[in-house]
């Protein structure tokens, strides 16, 4: 992903403006591709995720009674 800088010299209003065309962007983008992404970011999760079982203990250490 491209990083883009963000220019200081934007009033106030500007700014606002920026931020509100952003999430009506989003809301748009969600309502026509939501599914579709969800669905991408689950299959890459479970792809990417390490199914490996951590010991959260030595199994040759005794168990002290409490």
């Amino acid at each position: 992903m491209k990083t883009t800088l963000i220019p200081d010299y934007w009033s106030t209003e500007e700014a606002l403006a920026i931020v509100d065309f952003l999430d009506d962007l989003r809301e748009h983008i969600w309502a026509r591709y939501g599914l579709r992404i969800q669905d991408f970011q689950a299959e890459n999760y479970v792809s990417q995720a390490n199914h490996a079982q951590r010991d959260l203990f030595d199994p040759g250490e005794p168990i002290d009674p409490f």
